[in-house]
């Protein structure tokens, strides 16, 4: 099916700490469909974002929004009372997929290893989980708010920005760190090339993802048939048993024993220094080709009755 034919909003911007990085993977996606001749429209998510769907007669919301609010289960729940077809995975796959805790109990009940982990209440609960470790927001992306704790110094800076029931401490395993992008459909699922990732700081943070030149890419990553093997293994029964669809991409650290599955990100970034377009290149994808998979993963919805204009 042709989608030229319909109205495509790109949900971008939003209310979480990832704004900006959704803004920026908005735009590029709008450019790359208006290019390739879409009906497409930029729609800013703000309290009036309901109105700007009804206005410009949405029929397919290009979901590019990171973190609360958009990888979190709200706007796919939205969207689908309001009858609109949307990229990506629904609602339950999103709830799940954003709360890094949950997902990693149901990734070890599936079979998949994950490092040691736990919640924590008080910052005692870090320095009796001993060092090194991360520290991570429970519900954010975009490596916001994560520390690596490997002294009483550094737990002292992190004091600061702790939050009681917010964050939760993870065995720090030193490894190669990949990810494992994956583009599905619903008919066709797509393994895209492993990438490794040689952060010039001391793990894989914010500025590391999105400040050009801060990470060495290795594409594809450098890793024994075994282990690749193992990496798409555990990425697909994540994928697959939370029921997502677009583009996914799973985070692991290769340690000297094992793989260790860390998160999963059910709507991950598409700037122009994002992992999944590179990882689309890499499989021969251009950036159109790659928004054209993603856009096809609303086809199931389309035929949903409009329930609210």
């Amino acid at each position: 099916m042709d989608l030229r034919s319909f109205n495509i909003g790109v949900l971008m911007g939003g209310f979480s700490s990832e704004k900006d990085v959704s803004l920026r993977s908005g735009e590029n996606v709008y450019k790359t469909l208006k290019a390739g001749g879409y009906n497409v429209y930029k729609i800013d998510v703000g309290n009036d974002f309901i109105d700007s769907i009804k206005d410009l007669s949405i029929d397919i919301a290009f979901n590019v929004l990171h973190g609360y609010f958009g990888e979190d289960g709200r706007i796919q729940a939205i969207l689908d009372f309001l009858g609109v077809a949307y990229t990506g995975s629904g609602y339950e796959a999103s709830f799940i997929g954003i709360n890094k805790v949950m997902c990693k109990i149901i990734a070890q009940m599936i079979g998949v290893k994950t490092a040691e982990f736990k919640l924590v209440n008080k910052i005692d609960d870090i320095y009796s989980f001993g060092y090194p470790c991360i520290v991570k927001p429970i519900n954010e992306g975009s490596s916001i708010g994560v520390t690596l704790i490997e002294s009483n110094e550094d737990l002292d800076k992190f004091k600061n920005n702790f939050k009681p029931n917010n964050f939760f401490v993870e065995r720090f395993i030193k490894g190669k760190e990949i990810t494992v992008g994956l583009l599905d459909n619903g008919d066709t699922l797509i393994k895209l090339p492993i990438l490794q990732l040689v952060p010039k700081n001391r793990f894989y943070d914010y500025e590391a993802k999105y400040v050009k030149g801060m990470t060495d890419f290795i594409l594809p990553a450098e890793l024994t048939k075994e282990e690749e093997n193992r990496a798409y293994d555990y990425a697909l029964k994540v994928h697959k048993h939370l029921g997502c669809l677009g583009a996914t991409r799973s985070d692991f650290i290769v340690g000297n024993d094992d793989i260790y599955f860390l998160e999963i990100n059910t709507n991950p970034g598409m700037t122009d220094t994002s992992d999944i377009p590179a990882q689309a290149k890499a499989y021969g994808m251009s950036m159109l080709q790659l928004c054209e998979f993603i856009l096809s993963s609303s086809l199931k919805r389309l035929n949903i009755e409009k329930k609210f204009y």
